[in-house]
């Protein structure tokens, strides 16, 4: 889930949640773990699409060693 404020300056912030589901009735017990980061500086999205692109898996920044 990303969360991108004040679009005209690409300031704002990330989250990624893990939610825990019971297996059998779906009821959520809560969450296990939230990641937040900052996004100060930001290229555009057109911009930000090329670089994703070109970067080797290692380099993105959704990579989970």
């Amino acid at each position: 889930m990303r969360y991108i404020n004040a679009s005209d300056k690409n300031l704002g912030f990330l989250i990624h949640p893990s939610l825990i589901l019971d297996a059998d009735s779906l009821i959520p017990y809560g969450f296990l773990d939230i990641k937040v980061g900052d996004r100060t500086q930001e290229l555009p999205i057109k911009k930000k699409m090329e670089a994703h692109n070109i970067l080797s898996i290692e380099e993105k920044e959704d990579y989970n060693e």
